[in-house]
């Protein structure tokens, strides 16, 4: 089973007389923590490891609200559109019948909402 990258342990490539810069180890470790915590709320982190971090989640979510109350500075920044595997529901019946027989979901568009913040 792959290992997905947010999981993956960093290590810098080395080059004759470079250093990565200080702290590189340390703010991936934080952006792989981040995205975790955005993922296991429902969310979506949709920019690269760095300084400026983009995500997007369902309206109504609550996490960019928690997000601030960590002390992060969220921003609005616009809405946009998902594909999910389980956007629409549907209730399949027995001709003639309203009773259903069974339920079944599909992929589907989604509206999101955008948020930025420095991590």
């Amino acid at each position: 089973m792959a290992v997905p990258p947010s999981e993956r342990n960093y290590r810098p490539r080395t080059y004759y007389g470079y250093e990565p810069p200080a702290g590189t180890k340390e703010k991936l470790e934080r952006f792989a923590e981040l995205n975790r915590y955005v993922t296991a709320a429902g969310g979506w982190v949709v920019s690269p490891p760095g300084s400026e971090i983009r995500l997007e989640v369902l309206p109504g979510s609550t996490l960019p609200a928690d997000l601030r109350k960590q002390g992060y500075k969220v921003e609005p920044d616009g809405e946009g559109e998902r594909i999910i595997p389980n956007a629409i529901t549907e209730a399949v019946i027995t001709q003639g019948s309203s009773k259903t027989v069974f339920v079944t979901t599909h992929a589907g568009i989604v509206s999101v909402e955008r948020y930025r913040f420095k991590l």
